[in-house]
């Protein structure tokens, strides 16, 4: 009997050994030029993907405690397209996740052999919502030729601010853009630009998301930087002094919504 037992658990030994597992290639947080974020993935995905033809890849973004709602989505999911759109890997072998919260903002990327256990989302904390404040959903660059821009889409900056909307059907969103002032090296934009680049945002919700337009917003935000915010707006809340985006810009949005909420 006692031979049959470590026979058993010999057996169970060895096979476990040779069962396939899930590792992480490699993480990496806040990079100062998004190509370090092009090359974390060309240097370890990339490799190991073509190594092994039948793997798949996990990218597990985790905002930090005071990143954005939206920023973890939209790191995730613009690594898929780098791999995908200029890489050529079939989507079906990557998943990008949000992962939730730990304390600082971190990706994580993993490979996952076939017919191995693929990892789980590990947050570490939770940031409670504060539904009676106005949230600042996320914040991305617009008009530069980098890494972050090509491999962004419109699903990678704008479907989880709409999931967010539909969640929450009495808030609504507030579109934020600011042009270039022509510093640091790149031209000034000319007039509109913020505005036209908000109202592309706005479109693409529309279209894609069906979200009703009075729902949605536009703010020209003056000259800041080629940037766009995207509030996600309560009703019956108060204004922080929040140094991205002026009071008097916010309570404007507020007080069009307010109106144009009435009549949806």
């Amino acid at each position: 009997m006692r031979f049959l037992i470590l026979v058993f658990l010999l057996f169970t030994a060895i096979q476990q050994q040779s069962s396939p597992v899930a590792r992480k290639l490699d993480s990496y947080n806040e990079i100062q030029h998004s190509e370090g974020e092009m090359w974390h993935i060309e240097d370890f995905l990339m490799p190991a993907l073509s190594g092994d033809p039948e793997s798949r890849v996990y990218i597990i973004a985790y905002g930090g405690r005071a990143t954005e709602p939206g920023k973890a989505r939209r790191y995730a999911v613009r690594a898929k397209n780098w791999l995908v759109n200029y890489r050529g890997i079939d989507p079906r072998r990557i998943v990008a996740l949000d992962g939730g919260r730990r304390e600082d903002f971190v990706v994580e990327l993993w490979l996952v052999p076939k017919d191995a256990k693929p990892p789980e989302p590990s947050p570490t904390i939770t940031v409670p919502d504060n539904l009676s404040g106005n949230i600042l959903f996320d914040t991305f660059d617009f008009g530069y030729d980098n890494f972050a821009l090509r491999a962004e889409d419109g699903p990678a900056r704008l479907d989880g601010f709409a999931a967010a909307l539909k969640k929450e059907p009495n808030s609504w969103g507030c579109i934020v853009a600011y042009a270039s002032a022509g510093v640091a090296g790149f031209e000034r934009d000319p007039p509109g630009t913020a505005l036209k680049v908000a109202r592309e945002q706005r479109d693409f919700l529309i279209t894609n998301h069906q979200l009703p337009v009075s729902r949605l917003l536009v703010i020209d935000g003056g000259f800041g930087g080629h940037t766009v915010n995207l509030w996600l707006m309560r009703p019956n809340t108060s204004f922080d002094n929040n140094p991205m985006v002026s009071r008097t810009r916010l309570k404007a949005c507020k007080s069009v919504a307010s109106r144009q909420l009435v009549f949806r």
